[in-house]
């Protein structure tokens, strides 16, 4: 019987959403107890250069931030790289980077994402804009 490992620390993590004229990214720094959530928009602007532009951040819980990554079981997203479907011309693409238990996870995607990506994301919002303190 396999045993699930679990997410029992983090440093960062960075979930990028990249579409056609911009991209959202989400950030989450640790600081022991407390971490540092962020959502950041980066335009695409020529020819003065790319703009990334804080949007909103808040302070959580870095008990509420493992709980989310167990919950949606981010360590087994780790290789994962989603090609995108036959037939499809248009969506979103996403990047995945972390440090989960001392190792490096990456996972992306080309409108095929990993499994419960969309509970994660929605996690990640759900800290910044409806349970962060201190937002900016």
């Amino acid at each position: 019987m396999f045993k699930k490992e679990k997410a029992e620390t983090f440093t960062k993590l960075t979930l990028r959403i990249m579409g056609m004229r911009c991209t959202e990214e989400y950030e989450v720094v640790c600081g022991g107890e407390s971490c540092q959530a962020a959502r950041y928009l980066i335009m695409y602007a020529r020819p003065e250069g790319d703009r990334r532009e804080l949007q909103k951040s808040a302070e959580c819980s870095s008990d509420v931030v493992l709980d989310l990554l167990n919950k949606c079981n981010v360590i087994k997203w780790d290789g994962f790289s989603g090609a995108n479907p036959r037939g499809v011309r248009d969506g979103w693409m996403i990047n995945f980077e972390a440090e989960i238990n001392g190792k490096r996870i990456h996972a992306g995607g080309s409108n095929n994402f990993p499994k419960h990506y969309s509970e994660f994301r929605e996690g990640i919002h759900s800290l910044i804009y409806d349970r962060g303190e201190n937002n900016v």
